[in-house]
């Protein structure tokens, strides 16, 4: 199903909503997915009112965007994890369980019975500043995975899908196609803050602390996905 803006403002609980049991009271709680359409909505109606409340608490406020081309904006690829049985039965028609084989499947050349059911979606960074992990003391691409219906994620892609190819020459477009989707990669805001500060310091002798709000948005006449952040 999907939601229009009039409809989400109508619906009142999460799609997908499961019910725990408190150990002590026996009392039934809701306990919302975090990842339909209506959670997703909700999600961005708190982060909006954090935003106002926060800008409205002190003195200096601003809105500073990152901007990026693409041969530079932090690209995912997007994988399905797909999962096979080896299953057979035998004399007695009992079914015997054998190798399960498991393979990453690119979002572009995934085919299923229904795009609407949740599948485990894989994201693996292949383009942008690459973070460090303190904890292997080496650089690391960006990794995450989520569970979203196929609808989902292709309308994403293609609503953040630009005009010219991604990659220099177009060759991550040519090698991934229509698996690319640009994400907010939180090291380049951290690299921006800490310029900011040396030129607070540098040149005014002061030191400052950043207070900011992270959001990526998409606008539409350049057709960029834009990190930015308050």
């Amino acid at each position: 199903m999907k939601f229009s803006p009039d409809l989400l403002k109508a619906v009142d609980h999460c799609q997908h909503r499961s019910f725990i049991t408190n150990k002590y009271t026996g009392a039934r709680i809701a306990v919302d997915c975090g990842q339909c359409d209506y959670c997703i909505h909700k999600k961005a109606k708190k982060a909006s009112m954090r935003v106002k409340t926060a800008g409205s608490a002190f003195k200096y406020s601003y809105f500073v965007t990152l901007t990026y081309d693409n041969e530079h904006i932090p690209l995912f690829k997007c994988e399905v994890l797909d999962n096979v049985y080896d299953d057979v039965l035998n004399e007695s028609g009992d079914i015997h369980y054998g190798y399960e084989k498991h393979s990453f499947v690119p979002v572009s050349e995934y085919s299923c019975a229904d795009s609407s059911q949740l599948r485990h979606i894989f994201f693996t960074q292949v383009q942008g500043t690459v973070p460090f992990n303190r904890t292997l003391s080496k650089y690391e691409e960006v990794k995450d995975n989520w569970f979203l219906s196929m609808d989902a994620i292709r309308s994403f892609i293609a609503k953040t899908k630009t005009d010219s190819p991604y990659g220099e020459d177009g060759r991550l477009s040519d090698r991934y196609g229509d698996s690319l989707i640009p994400f907010l990669n939180y090291v380049d805001v951290q690299n921006y803050i800490k310029r900011l500060r040396k030129h607070f310091f540098l040149n005014l002798r002061i030191r400052v602390i950043v207070f900011h709000e992270i959001a990526t948005f998409f606008k539409e006449s350049d057709r960029r996905s834009r990190p930015g952040f308050k």
